[in-house]
């Protein structure tokens, strides 16, 4: 090997083990801390993976591949819940590792990816290692991707590492279709990033990714060569691992046609989370608006949706970058970058409506997430800023650009004036009223009612600070630009900048918490000592520490939890029983859509009456709380109509019944409103919607008969039970097409059929006789998508060693020459 090539190498090696080390200066503390974890402890990682994660490796571990999760909402599709990711590679660490720990790796591991991908991505743009190496720390290290962290969100960290490798099959595939070169290495690599984006577990980020590769393409293709070749090759690329993924992208599709984004969502809810104008602010100074760490954040919407920050000094290289790279290099990503904030901008944005016809984009919301593809393009015009610097290039012109970063100075001063001015005089009503304007679309809302003492002083010293710290830094990068041309120190001293200042911004906002908080010893006790097939409600309460998915954690089912698949007939169900108002029942199911927990809304706002008695411990549910078996209510302290402590409600029906009267309703509202009729009896009758077959008689006489459960799992069940005249069997758990019946050999019926029953339960018509029969959840999607991704990746393996065994070919022939 020629020393040169060695020595590219070398040093390609050592940019990537450079970002390997940034990764472990900032996570290492938190991996060796094994009673700590990242993200903050009212984030999803906390409320919601653990519970996940934990429960789908100790099902693999077991043998049992789990498809239904029968933990929470009292039963609902696991494998059809795309951030299940059990089909996922990286995520058979948590069948190694406590799932505290396997989380912080896995979000190590995915942060270094994000950092590598981009480093390569841009070194095919033709930015040098430095450079190069910027672009992947900012990719890493910038709030769009970071603050992920912050909010809990696993999946979207792991799906957005894999999209700077996209970007560079892209890449690769128009540069080997204009030469006329081999395209089946490319395709091969942009299939794998694709089909592991997708398998990573969040769908938004995939989109995302493929509505930003779109427009990527559709501006590269009008000056590209060969475009019949590359288009062929570009479809291939996302179609083979559209099928790699198939697994895991059929149940989920499945299951959104039954959950409760079916058939859309409202523009006011897909346009939450939407970037507002005002917060550009946060390209200098991200915590103007707090830090949600030390501080409150008290901006529009979540500090993790609403800051864009990757360096002043990242900003002001990929500034000079638009402006002076180029233009072959740069190849649209100013563009780029200008219109992908035009569209995080979601509601404030003219541009929204254009995309908002896309058809997904009516079950998806918080179009802020844009923001990380954004970022990627402005990370590839800092690497090549940075590289004018180096280059020492006169026509970059580093003195205008100098004098422009003096001329923003005078700007955050006037600023910082402002903020003083409006806090400190006046009584600081002026800031005050600002603060509340930003607040009245906060995701923590609760700081209008409560705010912490000195809450409104203290907030603005911190947005003056934040300003001053983004004057002194545009003061020191106008010192820099200006001495640029007296050798590359200069280059040099502006990345060692950069990186500190992405390091300085990760460091403030890594957030970690205690493991042992989520779990209280009282109510693991009680979980302990009450570990029969009844369910529970649990009220989160204001501002617990514990998980709101505890009640799954310790495998004792709820009525609710935070789970965004929710069936649409079982979120119906219970928000009716919330609320007896058919016309409500929107706003109830807009509340569930939000992660709301409905049944605590209902009896904070007095739509719900528990009927608590504080002396026997009893409580009086409504009928359909009886129907979903809820036994015990858990009420924390401080909800404002519900007395604290563990209460039981005797009144549950069994899990499984057998009935003869029947009535047959085809109209949802019928039903509810059937339902909630006080003459309705659910132990003597069982509401269908259409005629059952067979039919029993409600008048024949009738010889009670024990159901007996064989053995069971999440995904199934095996019954016996014999019946002297037909029934209907009532099971007291989640409807859903998923699942079927199977008769075994020795049973009566040779054919079941499984229909809804009181709207959103199982009920099974029964023929006299001895039945043996096994209920399973197994959604022919997934048999469908098992068969797709089977073969679709016994064709990624042949072509794989086939790409080998050629390029191998090639290199031997080349080292003989």
């Amino acid at each position: 090997m020629p020393e040169p090539e060695r020595f590219a190498r070398l040093k390609t090696a050592g940019a990537l083990l450079t970002l390997a080390l940034l990764c472990a200066a900032l996570f290492g503390p938190v991996l060796l801390d094994h009673g700590r974890a990242l993200s903050h402890l009212s984030g999803d990682t906390s409320q919601f993976f653990f519970a996940m994660r934990d429960f789908a490796a100790s099902e693999i571990r077991a043998g049992r591949l789990p498809l239904w999760n029968p933990y929470l909402m009292s039963g609902t599709p696991f494998v059809g819940n795309f951030q299940s990711a059990i089909f996922y590679p990286p995520n058979a660490l948590y069948l190694v590792l406590p799932v505290a720990d396997a989380a912080d790796v896995d979000y190590a591991l995915h942060t270094f990816l994000a950092g590598a991908f981009m480093f390569l991505w841009a070194r095919r743009r033709g930015i040098t290692r430095r450079g190069a190496l910027l672009a992947g720390t900012i990719a890493m290290f910038g709030s769009p991707f970071f603050l992920r962290m912050l909010g809990g969100q696993l999946t979207m960290v792991d799906a957005m590492a894999w999209a700077p490798l996209l970007f560079l099959a892209i890449e690769m595939t128009l540069d080997a279709a204009r030469d006329r070169a081999p395209l089946l290495g490319p395709v091969l690599l942009g299939a794998a990033a694709t089909a592991m984006q997708m398998l990573a577990g969040h769908p938004q980020t995939v989109f995302i990714t493929g509505v930003t590769a779109t427009m990527y393409c559709t501006l590269r293709f009008p000056g590209a060569s060969n475009r019949i070749r590359a288009t062929l090759a570009l479809s291939a690329l996302a179609l083979w691992g559209t099928l790699l993924s198939a697994i895991q992208l059929l149940p989920g599709i499945h299951t959104m046609t039954e959950s409760v984004r079916t058939g859309g969502i409202s523009d006011d809810f897909a346009t939450t989370f939407s970037f507002p104008p005002e917060n550009l602010l946060t390209l200098l100074a991200p915590t103007f608006f707090g830090d949600r760490v030390y501080y409150p954040y008290w901006g529009q919407w979540a500090s993790w949706d609403a800051v864009l920050f990757f360096g002043v000094t990242g900003a002001t290289l990929a500034t000079y970058g638009a402006r002076y790279a180029p233009a072959r290099q740069r190849a649209y990503a100013p563009f780029l970058v200008f219109l992908i904030v035009l569209l995080a901008m979601g509601r404030y944005s003219p541009v929204y409506g254009v995309f908002a016809a896309i058809p997904i984009f009516d079950v998806l919301r918080g179009v802020s997430k844009f923001l990380f593809a954004g970022t990627l393009f402005a990370a590839l015009l800092a690497g090549m800023g940075h590289d004018l610097l180096a280059a020492n290039a006169p026509s970059a012109r580093p003195h205008r650009a100098a004098l422009a970063l003096v001329a923003l100075i005078p700007a955050l001063g006037l600023g910082a004036v402002a903020v003083t001015l409006a806090a400190f005089t006046g009584g600081g009503e002026a800031w005050r009223g600002l603060m509340f304007r930003q607040m009245a679309d906060s995701l923590f809302s609760a700081l209008w009612f409560n705010p912490p003492a000195d809450f409104f002083r203290h907030a603005a010293i911190q947005a003056i600070a934040s300003l001053a710290i983004a004057a002194l830094t545009l003061a020191l990068l106008a010192g820099l630009f200006w001495r640029a041309g007296r050798g590359r120190t200069t280059a040099h001293a502006v990345l060692a900048l950069a990186l500190l200042e992405l390091s300085a911004f990760t460091y403030v906002y890594r957030d970690t918490f205690a493991v042992s908080d989520l779990r209280p010893p009282e109510l693991e006790k009680f979980y302990a000592e009450h570990a029969d097939g009844d369910r529970v409600v649990q009220m989160r309460g204001p501002e617990l520490p514990y998980a709101r998915n505890l009640p799954m954690d310790l495998r004792h089912s709820a009525v609710w939890g935070y789970e965004p698949v929710m069936l649409h007939r079982y979120a119906t169900f219970l928000a009716h029983s919330v609320n007896r108002n058919i016309a409500m029942l929107p706003e109830m199911l807009e509340h569930a859509r939000w992660g709301s927990d409905i049944v605590e809304l209902g009896l904070n706002s007095g739509y719900l009456d528990f009927h608590f008695d504080t002396a026997t411990r009893r409580v009086d549910l409504p009928r359909e709380f009886d129907l979903l078996r809820c036994r015990y209510v858990l009420v924390p302290e401080g909800l404002p109509k519900s007395p604290p402590g563990i209460y039981e409600n005797p009144e549950t029906l069994p899990r499984f019944s057998l009935l003869r009267d029947y009535v047959v309703l085809d109209n949802p509202r019928y039903i509810l409103e059937t339902l909630s009729e006080p003459s309705f009896d659910p132990r003597r009758t069982v509401v269908l919607e259409q005629a059952p077959d067979p039919a029993p008689d409600p008048a024949a006489a009738f010889t009670p008969s024990e159901v007996v459960v064989e053995d069971e799992s999440s995904d199934h069940v095996t019954l016996r039970v014999t019946l002297s005249t037909p029934a209907i069997l009532l099971m007291t758990d989640p409807y859903s097409t998923g699942w079927g019946i199977q008769p075994l050999p020795d049973s009566t019926q040779k054919k079941y059929r499984l229909l809804p029953g009181d709207y959103a339960l199982r009920a099974v018509p029964l023929s006299a006789g001895a039945h043996h029969f096994r209920m399973e959840y197994l959604p022919p999607a997934f048999g469908l998508g098992v068969l797709i991704t089977l073969g679709a990746g016994i064709l990624y393996a042949a072509a794989l060693v086939y790409w080998a065994t050629m390029t191998l070919g090639t290199y031997l022939t080349k080292k003989a020459a």
